[in-house]
């Protein structure tokens, strides 16, 4: 589902449509059309029709197929109608790679040093591959070679850089994960309750829900449900100092890690999270726009959170996302 902020983008539905309707293998290729050209502005996909930009992804999707895990996999070529099934007259680079950081930079640099000109450049990340298709000033193909030597070193030069990065982030990964298991099976059936919450709401996981229970400790500390955003410093200050009292900040009191655990919740729950009351709230608030509205939804969104969270706990019900919303027409 997109982010209540983002704005569709008709081309791009329509190319997807096109794509389903293209043949035996619709239905995959509409999917990868989706997260190919996903970051493709709207208005670069109306310059051309449809077959061309299907033609374009069918080929990368082709090329990419079966490439080894660690190794690039890039082509150089001069398309023709066919076999590509699309015309072009830039030369067509085409790179396949584990994704990782400085990709585009080194590439555009490595060309720019032979100062070839791009023309277009569509790169997404797609299952942690990065797929390249770049349109470049038309190369002769004598020269193809020394151009694919120049862009391997480059990518060579990156991965190397990288490397022992990678291998941290891949040690610390499986880290997090292991402790992620231990609270899930360890930690967390110690306390029922959390494991409630946890299981009820999208975007609250266990070390949110525990964060909130141990926290909070005995529900009955709080006489109002809505007095518990305060606990957590999730309300505004005010500043009563003349005749209006505009809000400030947010106040910070409490403990700052079960804080940044609702907020990141609250961030999962309007940009990622299924249709909900909770949702709808949070993009109602950054539809009215001004300074900050986006930061000021999440935080709403947070501190509504935060209060459903002890009000369940409290009563013992069933959390029901569309409570609130009004039915359907």
């Amino acid at each position: 589902m997109s982010a209540p902020n983002a704005a569709p983008n008709p081309e791009l539905s329509a190319l997807a449509t096109a794509a389903a309707n293209s043949g035996p293998d619709g239905a995959a290729l509409s999917r990868f059309v989706e997260r190919f050209y996903a970051r493709v502005p709207q208005e670069d996909l109306a310059l051309r029709p449809a077959e061309a930009w299907l033609a374009v992804a069918r080929d990368m999707l082709a090329f990419a197929a079966g490439r080894a895990a660690g190794a690039p996999k890039l082509r150089l070529v001069n398309p023709e109608t066919a076999p590509q099934g699309f015309g072009s007259s830039p030369t067509v680079l085409q790179i396949a790679n584990d994704d990782m950081p400085f990709l585009v930079d080194s590439v555009s640099m490595a060309l720019a040093e032979r100062s070839i000109g791009i023309h277009l450049l569509v790169h997404p990340v797609i299952d942690g591959e990065s797929l390249m298709h770049i349109e470049i000033d038309r190369q002769a193909t004598e020269d193809f070679a020394g151009i694919q030597q120049a862009i391997e070193a480059a990518l060579g030069d990156v991965r190397a850089a990288v490397a022992p990065l990678l291998e941290s982030i891949t040690q610390l990964t499986a880290q997090i994960r292991a402790y992620d298991r231990q609270i899930q099976h360890q930690l967390l059936p110690q306390y029922p309750i959390a494991q409630r919450l946890a299981s009820a709401l999208a975007g609250v996981g266990p070390l949110t829900a525990l964060a909130v229970v141990l926290l909070i400790d005995d529900p009955a500390r709080f006489r109002h449900s809505r007095d518990v955003g305060a606990y957590f410093g999730l309300v505004p200050k005010l500043d009563e100092s003349g005749d209006a009292t505009p809000q400030l900040r947010i106040t910070k009191a409490g403990d700052p890690l079960g804080r940044r655990l609702l907020v990141s919740a609250a961030h999962y729950i309007l940009h990622r999270g299924p249709d909900s009351a909770l949702r709808r709230h949070g993009a109602a608030l950054m539809q009215r726009g001004g300074p900050n509205a986006r930061k000021r939804a999440v935080i709403a969104v947070a501190r509504k959170l935060v209060v459903l969270l002890h009000r369940l706990w409290v009563t013992g019900a069933a959390y029901d996302p569309t409570r609130g919303l009004a039915p359907a027409a």
